[in-house]
């Protein structure tokens, strides 16, 4: 797929997101479509920092541009499956046991803490990830274990994902949609990330500060209620700030 098409694409796929966010203020009020709006960018960016991790496995694996899109129909169709597993099991839960949302806003600040200051240590996981399964596995096939390997960053992404939609709703229509609109287009948006890498480098300290916002948030809501309106300004302005601040680095 090349770059214009797969922005092209990426590009419908974010406007239908902000149509249904508009049926949803529509039909269910403002409020909704900014519950909606908020999870679905928390989703994105988790979503672009997963992208990362494949790209670096497929560095890794030196996989051919015909394997990586076959690899990423996996990938993509394992996180689909497995965040709305996680999801349905979370909301029942937290029905049940009201007091995991403090677990999960404590688990998002440790997540955030640590991305942030981790910088691109983290990029060294997954290739861990792979010599661990050629070891105990060496009959397996390049395509099997690249395979396998983006399911089990699924697993570990979608622990760093639900905690924090939850932490935004526990309204299960909008969990399920804001998700669902989240990881649609991830093919196309991975091609464009291949354009981009070099220049947002940024963004994955972003999504360190905003796991963090979204944690403190949850676990000082007994106290003070920050609206979610608001919220969504601090997402954006974060997002905005470190594309900028990428911009200045590339061109220092």
């Amino acid at each position: 797929m090349t770059y214009n098409k797969a922005l092209a694409w990426s590009s419908f796929w974010i406007i239908s997101a902000l149509l249904f966010a508009g049926g949803i203020g529509y039909f269910q009020g403002m409020d909704n479509a900014y519950i909606f709006m908020t999870g679905y960018i928390v989703e994105k960016m988790l979503s672009f920092d997963n992208l990362f991790m494949f790209y670096v496995i497929f560095e890794y694996l030196r996989l051919s541009s015909a394997d990586q899109r076959r690899v990423l129909n996996w990938g993509i169709g394992g996180a689909i499956l497995l965040r709305g597993a996680f999801i349905l099991s979370g909301c029942v839960l937290i029905n049940r046991f009201e007091w995991l949302l403090y677990v999960f806003a404590a688990f998002l600040i440790y997540s955030g803490i640590k991305i942030f200051f981790s910088g691109d240590d983290d990029e060294s996981e997954p290739p861990k990830i792979v010599e661990t399964i050629k070891k105990k596995f060496p009959t397996l096939g390049l395509l099997v274990t690249a395979i396998i390997v983006i399911e089990i960053t699924d697993i570990m992404f979608a622990l760093d994902s639900i905690p924090a939609i939850l932490s935004i709703t526990q309204n299960s229509f909008l969990v399920l949609s804001s998700n669902l609109f989240a990881i649609l287009g991830l093919r196309s948006l991975y091609f464009v990330m291949l354009g981009l890498i070099r220049r947002f480098i940024c963004l994955q300290y972003c999504v360190g500060v905003i796991l963090t916002f979204i944690g403190v948030k949850m676990m000082i809501k007994p106290w003070f209620e920050i609206d979610t309106m608001y919220s969504l300004i601090f997402i954006l302005a974060t997002i905005i700030t470190g594309i900028l601040i990428s911009n200045l680095r590339e061109e220092s």
